[in-house]
């Protein structure tokens, strides 16, 4: 589940790029009133006021370092503060409500998060009427708990009323509706409406890219969930060609050694392999699986996936040429017992057998490549989750058809010298 939430966006972040989760697109919080100007000077350092800002400006520094414990602990007070100083329907109220229910969404205790955006969502109704922006601020946070917790249409609802509130009130090319466009795609895609999805990633990627410019991070997301949604309609040819312009701003805004990047490049293998382009496939994992380990402990899942993922191509390549070899070999074998003079001239027939020793010894290299790709991914499952870990089975079981295919590539060999 942490997965959705590094995925949906917010409007208005405490701190730039203060993500919930490793994960692209994160999901960062978003304030309901503006916080001052770091190291701004209060005319009263001792007011209930100025009290309050402080508790909230310790709270951004807490929440962005993972001090969450810290967070929650000083937003408390910030509530009490703003409940017994200014009132329960103050937006100083309804901002302590709201970070709070952040707090408890990174904790994935979703119930307890809905009831403080619910509360910061009454008061500023109440303060501001339906249509203020902040209203829709706080909108957006109630419909990202109901779109984790799998209640799509009540997020969906909740959304296009957000919507609708920051369209009227900033017009079309706004940062707000950008986000919230990307935020109604997710609410699609995961609720089986991919033709939706595809139509609001559109939307949002072009929003983005008016008001951040073609090469901003945001519009790489968009374009990436864009992809997801092709891969999943069966159209790896669309999916491809969207993961590259997602990838090509990747590495304008992190370079070519980014985590992001090396998950670009995985999918573009995925995509590349239900082509049938396995040269593709192999040299986009094979660069994923670099920049993985590079990056990364030694010990992530991410590096066994990709490892496994790279042996796949090596064994499918090989499978590919073996076929191909097959056909030649099998005109090979009756000519060998017949009047070689008839059918083929000898200078002929010793080319094809030429033909066939050299590709055979590239399925053999790419067999030899795969094996130790599957034992390596392997060893890791095994020191993370266990021998018993379920996808450990599925690697034994491709090592035994790789050691089949291997043992029946030379009894074929064996066959064609006689």
């Amino acid at each position: 589940m942490r997965g959705v939430i590094a995925r949906l966006c917010s409007i208005t972040c405490l701190l730039a790029a203060v993500s919930i989760s490793a994960e692209a697109a994160p999901l960062v919080i978003a304030k309901l009133s503006d916080l001052p100007a770091a190291g701004s000077i209060f005319q009263n350092e001792n007011s209930a006021e100025d009290h309050w800002h402080a508790l909230t400006q310790q709270f951004v520094v807490d929440y962005s370092a993972g001090n969450i414990d810290d967070a929650e602990r000083g937003m408390h007070r910030a509530l009490a503060l703003a409940q017994s100083t200014f009132g329960a329907a103050h937006p100083y109220t309804a901002d302590s409500w709201s970070k709070l229910g952040a707090v408890y969404e990174y904790h994935e205790d979703f119930e307890r998060a809905k009831k403080h955006y619910q509360a910061a969502v009454d008061i500023l109704q109440r303060h501001y009427g339906l249509t203020h922006p902040e209203v829709a601020t706080a909108l957006n946070n109630l419909a990202n708990v109901n779109v984790m917790q799998g209640e799509y249409a009540a997020g969906e609802a909740l959304h296009l009323r957000a919507l609708q509130i920051r369209i009227t009130a900033t017009g079309q090319d706004h940062y707000a509706v950008a986000q919230t466009t990307h935020n109604l795609a997710i609410v699609y895609e995961h609720s089986g409406q991919p033709d939706n999805a595809e139509l609001y990633y559109k939307q949002a990627a072009n929003l983005w890219e008016n008001v951040l410019g073609p090469n901003h991070v945001n519009v790489a997301n968009s374009l990436t969930r864009l992809a997801n949604v092709y891969a999943a309609q069966g159209n790896p040819r669309a999916a491809e060609e969207t993961y590259l312009r997602a990838l090509e701003i990747q590495q304008t805004n992190f370079g070519q050694r980014h985590i992001a990047v090396a998950d670009s490049l995985f999918n573009l293998g995925r995509m590349c392999i239900k082509q049938e382009k396995y040269g593709e496939a192999e040299r986009f994992y094979r660069e994923s699986a670099e920049i993985i380990e590079a990056e990364l402990d030694a010990d992530n899942p991410r590096l066994a996936v990709a490892l496994y993922s790279l042996a796949n191509v090596y064994y499918l390549r090989a499978q590919h040429e073996a076929a191909y070899n097959n056909r030649f070999t099998a005109k090979l074998i009756p000519l060998a017992d017949n009047a070689l003079d008839v059918a083929l001239s000898a200078q002929r027939l010793a080319a094809l057998r030429t033909q066939i020793s050299l590709r055979e010894r590239i399925v053999q290299a790419l067999y030899a490549k795969a094996e130790p790709l599957y034992q390596r991914a392997a060893t890791l499952l095994t020191a993370i989750y266990g021998a018993d870990y379920p996808t450990l089975k599925i690697i034994r079981d491709e090592l035994a058809l790789l050691y089949q295919s291997l043992e029946s590539r030379n009894n074929l060999s064996r066959a064609g010298s006689h």
